[in-house]
């Protein structure tokens, strides 16, 4: 799996409360959720 892939695939797994936190933290792009989801070593089991 690509980055790309990857960064989709946690996108899509990420529920609208969290998309709704990070929103409120001023994480508007796709690519800085995931970096960030990242960063905090919260990659989902399944992806």
């Amino acid at each position: 799996m690509n980055r790309i892939e990857l960064e989709n695939r946690v996108w899509l797994l990420a529920n609208n409360e969290e998309k709704n936190e990070l929103l409120d933290l001023g994480l508007t792009s796709k690519v800085r959720y995931v970096k960030r989801v990242l960063e905090l070593g919260k990659v989902y089991a399944h992806v």
